[in-house]
């Protein structure tokens, strides 16, 4: 899983964010969600995970936080520790530790949506976006949907 957070520089708490599934913790897949998400020039604050040693290559200011650096009691990514807490209680409350592999980008999906949407103004525009969103996404049958779990509670 990646996280990403956006700094705010007011220091009233973090931005918005993005999470996805990854397919592992390479640099092609860390990249590319990096280069998905964020702009070039942007600085990237990550830990001291090898990976990620190639984003000065591709256009980013990379200050990696190593673990030894940080004074005691400190965390390291503080508005990612946050992030990554807000989607456990997700995921032990409302789903109860019950998300699938496959639904895992899209409960991931869902969270950033949610989170990124909680100070709007106008509480129209997330209902906007959520009909625009449906009416983009291809149907699915019943049983594409609930098949799955109509099995699991035959079993």
């Amino acid at each position: 899983m990646a996280i990403a957070v956006e700094v705010r520089q007011d220091g009233l708490g973090p931005g918005s964010i993005q999470m996805r599934v990854v397919e592992a913790a390479w640099a092609r897949s860390l990249l590319a969600f990096v280069r998905w998400y964020l702009e070039p020039g942007s600085t990237v604050h990550t830990d001291g995970w090898p990976s990620y040693r190639r984003l000065d290559e591709r256009r980013y200011r990379h200050q990696a936080d190593a673990a030894g650096e940080r004074k005691a009691g400190e965390d390291l990514l503080p508005e990612m520790y946050r992030v990554a807490a807000l989607f456990q209680r997700c995921w032990l409350g409302t789903h109860q530790c019950a998300i699938r592999t496959q639904h895992l980008d899209r409960c991931l999906k869902a969270v950033s949506f949610r989170f990124n949407r909680r100070k709007s103004r106008s509480r129209g525009l997330p209902f906007r976006r959520l009909a625009q969103h449906t009416a983009a996404a291809r149907s699915l049958p019943y049983n594409a949907i609930f098949g799955g779990l109509l099995r699991d509670q035959q079993a």
